[in-house]
């Protein structure tokens, strides 16, 4: 075999015939075969000149004529191969499809980035124009108020002056005065905020003398502290005589504090209102004895729209606007926890401002206000549906072409049924997370496809959402009567169905997760099933497990129980609470001996034998992988 290079030049061969008897012009023949072609070359000399051989294998043979005018068969002469040219070889043609194919990636990913910077763009300009809208909204509903608030409140104040009515009806008359003040507050609130957006608000600081100040303010709500038993305590700096602030502003920050206090402090205490002359600022303090701040709360009470889970009245954006006004002069608040008894708000005003009129800074105050980041997190964390399936049922198929489409992207699996029975076989096959069904159905309507879906214990868990125009009192009582866990008018926003979903799938979500602590095993079924059918279940197996909890127990035999197969009870089970059914008995035995240590009254041999352990050592294994801690280390904590 003759290697030669893709680029040479020139190849000759010389043939020579030793028995050559015969000259003619054409006495060689010379056979060229390779790269799927057979060609003939003639030559008088026996010389092969090759100067146009592509990239291949080539066999050459050579014949000559002999005596007889015959041509001698072909003989073998030599095998040649051509190499590839580089750009031919593998090794570079990868390296152009590798390259072409990052190329169209590029182009790919830079189309869709583009068009998601569209789209942003698009959205973002969509949420500020909404933000213009509520804020418009907010000033137009505010100037409508204050004429009726108006009305209201001069002849209530004008009442409150009268002194020849009764004590009695006069403090009633001061509670309407005070809430209607606070009614007029929250409207000149949304006002003076678009003002200081503007930069039409103006920060007048004045000197005050700052004791006598507080205390004519707060013993405004005197009467409304003693009607809730609370006592309102003044423990002034006497050495404070004056400070210069904003009074107005501040104003509403003392009445937001005290709103505060009048709500949440446990009934018999004492509000308790301090001032202390610091280096450089006064410090004003409102603590009361009730509902204990945590750390936690502390930090996010000044965020828009926060309320902690027990301090729930209002719509939180009282603490966010008096911080925008404490800001506004230079100062601070925060919120402490009152040494483990209640709530302790401190404010600081910095000493030394200068009587004058500043205009506030030009910001969106309003939006700032309207808008909560909290909410704003909230929907960044929407409850992933990528791994659930749905199931819509609708005798129209436009409808049901309507739904795959639009959610597409949302769901793992989308399935279509077209009446109630086709739905159900559906259900009971395919498992479905959850079930979208409009009312007005041939064969077997929504009310009956939500009957039987929810008195069958099989299926009574997976949750069904009722879409129908009976909007009527009527029809929507009967959905919910019949288990249904939403009803939904049409005509509908898909966004806003997709929004009750997630929810529903997320409230199942975490429902679920509350059988896998111990703790939550105490509550009560109707607090943590989804049915009245899964309530019935769930309160059968645990009474049935808590008579038998110092017996051996096996699934087979609870099934047995329950009424159904081994398969059909690992399903239930799955889906009320998403664990195994004997995980589920061991943590009832966990949670029962956690009840018998506390009593004291027996050996842990005994509270192991007493919930179904007949080895106190491996009882032991197994309440400390449950609990964290060793049965010895629960009863002495």
């Amino acid at each position: 075999m003759l290697h030669i290079p893709w680029n040479y030049k020139s190849l000759s061969l010389k043939t020579i015939v030793r028995d050559f008897t015969t000259f003619s012009n054409e006495s060689f023949r010379f056979e060229i075969r390779g790269n799927s072609s057979n060609n003939i070359i003639k030559s008088t000399d026996g010389n092969l000149s090759l100067t146009t051989l592509t990239s291949g294998q080539y066999k050459i043979s050579a014949s000559y004529l002999m005596a007889n005018g015959e041509f001698s068969p072909f003989t073998p002469l030599v095998q040649i191969s051509v190499s590839q040219p580089w750009w031919k070889t593998w090794w570079m043609i990868t390296l152009e499809i590798l390259l072409i194919s990052t190329i169209a990636l590029a182009l790919i990913a830079f189309y869709l980035h583009r068009k998601k910077e569209k789209m942003r763009y698009a959205i973002k300009e969509h949420e500020q124009r909404l933000a213009e809208e509520k804020v418009q909204f907010l000033i137009n509903i505010s100037h409508e108020l204050r004429t009726p608030l108006t009305l209201i409140y001069a002849p209530i104040k004008r009442l409150s002056e009268v002194n020849t009515i009764p004590l009695k009806e006069s403090r009633i008359i001061r509670k309407i005065l005070v809430q209607v003040q606070n009614i007029m507050q929250l409207v000149n609130m949304v006002l003076d905020v678009r003002k200081m957006e503007i930069g039409g608000a103006a920060i007048y600081i004045e000197e005050i003398n700052l004791n006598n100040w507080l205390n004519e303010i707060s013993e405004r709500f005197r009467d409304e502290f003693e009607s809730k038993s609370l006592g309102l305590i003044y423990q002034f700096d006497k050495s404070i005589t004056s400070l210069n602030i904003d009074d107005k502003k501040t104003e509403i920050v003392i009445n937001n504090l005290l709103m505060n206090a009048l709500k949440y402090a446990a009934p018999n205490t004492d509000v308790v209102i301090t001032t202390e002359l610091m280096s450089n600022s006064i410090k004003i303090t409102i603590s009361d004895i009730g509902t204990v701040v945590t750390a936690s709360e502390g930090k996010k009470m000044f965020e828009r729209f926060y309320q902690t889970h027990h301090r729930n009245i209002g719509y939180g954006i009282g603490l966010s606007y008096a911080k925008m006004l404490v800001e506004m002069q230079g100062g601070r608040i925060d919120v402490n926890d009152n040494n483990g008894k209640g709530a302790e708000f401190i404010m600081e005003l910095p000493l030394g401002l200068t009587p004058s009129a500043e205009n506030s800074e030009n910001k969106s105050y309003l939006n700032e206000l309207i808008n909560s980041s909290a909410l704003q997190n909230l929907t960044e964390k929407e409850f992933n549906l990528s791994r659930n399936t749905v199931l819509f049922v609708d005798d129209d198929m436009d409808i049901l072409e309507l739904f795959k489409t639009s959610y597409a992207i949302n769901f793992k699996s989308i399935l279509l049924a077209q009446n109630g029975d086709e739905a159900l076989e559906i259900i009971r096959d395919k498992r479905p997370d959850i079930v979208v069904s409009d009312v007005m159905m041939p064969e077997k309507d929504g009310f009956e496809l939500c009957q039987a879906l929810k008195s069958d214990i099989e299926i009574s868990h997976i949750p069904i959402i009722l879409l129908t125009a009976k909007n009527d009192i009527h029809s929507t009582a009967v959905g919910y009567k019949l288990g249904a866990d939403s009803y939904i008018p049409k005509p509908f926003d898909l966004n806003f169905l997709l929004i009750i979903i997630r929810n529903i799938l997320k409230n199942r979500t975490e429902i679920r997760k509350r059988y896998s602590e111990v703790s939550q095993h105490k509550s009560l079924p109707e607090e943590t099933t989804f049915s009245r059918a899964d309530e019935e279940f769930m309160k059968r197996l645990n009474t049935y497990i808590f008579e038998h909890i110092s017996e051996t127990l096996h699934s087979d035999i609870i099934a047995e129980h329950m009424g159904m197969s081994r398969t059909a009870f690992y399903t239930k089970m799955k889906a009320i609470a998403n664990i195994g059914i004997m995980t589920y008995v061991t943590q009832l035995r966990i949670e029962r001996a956690k009840e018998l240590i506390r009593l004291k009254e027996y050996r842990m041999s005994e509270v192991a034998y007493m919930v179904g352990f007949s080895d106190a050592g491996y009882f032991s294994t197994i309440f400390k992988q449950v609990t964290g801690v060793s049965p010895s280390e629960w009863n002495n904590g």
